[in-house]
């Protein structure tokens, strides 16, 4: 569909409002082709602007305010309308904001990135996830060999966790499902470790692993599922202390979920690590609810907690369908491996990482979050390494 600006228009990522910082300017006169989809967010609108959430979107995937253009309505074949408990998921770098990323490591959508995905399974039918149905980078660790062969299905596990794990990093948005991943443009691999059981056990977790670091090469590698130390037999120790020497040698990143919390105080004193998380060169990750943080504040958190984050809302796909959930910590994992990735991609990619920080990529990234102001340490704790995911939110004061 053609579409004309009727004076001069600016240029956005999003469609979240009017009042998004501009990436550029379409002069009055000038014709484009965009989609057949009047897209209509549920953003906040100004008096000036009744019309401040239709939007116009090109084949290249930037938003145009329709109030500024001249189009031919009849070819509009449907509106894009949330309903208000999703409203505010309606643009693709949702989750990104949440994050408090940088506009510059935002723009790179993490090209040129390598990120393994270690989960229960993946299911490759929703819209935004079939440009990973293709054949290729995709691995079921439970089978013998564990070779990549063609066909939709192949990770397909008997839950969702994987899959919404998988949306919240690599989703590409369509027109019905204009939510999209924190690195779309990354280039992933799936491991799946879940058996037909739904059992996840050590050995396809740690080939996965030792498979995504020495075979695959991955840049960033993240996991949100588990298996208790106490499964380990001799041969799987020293398998994982291997893992975990060739983490430091490659450089690569290790995002590793810790338990949630409950009503306990397991997450905050960290006494019960899982593996991978009990690796020393992972990157150990959890989340707690607001309420929770603000009782155990005037606690101290173990030094074996990297990142915390509280629990707002983010954006998953389930089905066919979006959703919103609280950030879990199976959530705040692949999060922050897309964050990381966004940042590897912005600085120049793994190599330089490593050399910012005399080789040690994981200090690296966490002083690239401070010094970006994407996490904020808690100076007011003696763990001064503690930092605090989601700077919008910070607990009362007494």
């Amino acid at each position: 569909m053609k579409a004309t600006a009727r004076a001069d228009v600016h240029i956005r990522s999003t469609h979240l409002d009017l009042e998004v910082k501009p990436i550029g300017q379409l002069f009055a006169g000038t014709e484009l082709e965009v989609e057949d989809v009047l897209y209509l967010g549920a953003a906040a609108t100004e008096a000036d602007h009744p019309h401040a959430t239709h939007w116009l979107r090109d084949l290249n995937g930037w938003y145009y305010w329709a109030g500024a253009m001249d189009f031919d309505e009849t070819r509009v074949t449907h509106i894009i309308s949330l309903p208000p408990e999703v409203s505010q998921a309606a643009e693709w770098d949702y989750n990104q904001r949440l994050a408090f990323v940088p506009d510059a490591w935002r723009r790179t959508r993490g090209k040129g990135t390598r990120i393994a995905v270690i989960d229960t399974g993946f299911v490759l039918r929703h819209p935004v996830l079939k440009h990973l149905a293709r054949p290729g980078g995709r691995y079921d660790m439970t089978r013998p060999g564990f070779a990549d062969r063609p066909g939709n299905d192949l990770v397909a596990s008997r839950t969702t966790h994987g899959t919404e794990v998988l949306s919240l990093l690599a989703a590409r948005p369509s027109a019905a499902f204009p939510v999209g991943g924190i690195a779309p443009e990354a280039e992933y691999f799936l491991l799946k470790v879940a058996d037909a059981a739904g059992r996840i056990l050590p050995g396809p977790l740690l080939d996965a692993l030792a498979f995504a670091i020495n075979k695959l090469k991955a840049d960033i590698i993240t996991v949100s599922v588990s298996v208790r130390p106490k499964l380990l037999k001799n041969a799987d120790r020293k398998r994982l202390k291997d893992i975990d020497a060739r983490l430091a040698e490659q450089g690569a990143l290790l995002f590793a979920s810790l338990p949630n919390p409950g009503a306990t105080f397991e997450l905050l004193t960290a006494k019960r690590l899982k593996v991978p998380a009990t690796a020393s060169h992972a990157l150990r990750v959890g989340a707690i609810s607001e309420a929770f943080f603000s009782a155990f504040h005037w606690k101290k958190f173990d030094p074996e907690i990297h990142l915390l984050a509280n629990q707002p809302e983010i954006a998953v796909c389930r089905g066919t369908t979006l959703a919103q959930v609280p950030l879990s910590s199976s959530f705040a994992t692949p999060l922050l491996a897309g964050i990381a990735a966004l940042a590897m991609a912005h600085h120049g990619g793994r190599q330089a990482m490593r050399a910012a920080n005399e080789g040690d990529a994981v200090a690296a990234f966490r002083q690239m979050l401070r010094k970006a102001e994407v996490v904020q340490p808690l100076s007011e704790y003696e763990n001064d390494e503690l930092l605090f995911f989601d700077p919008h939110w910070k607990p009362e004061e007494a």
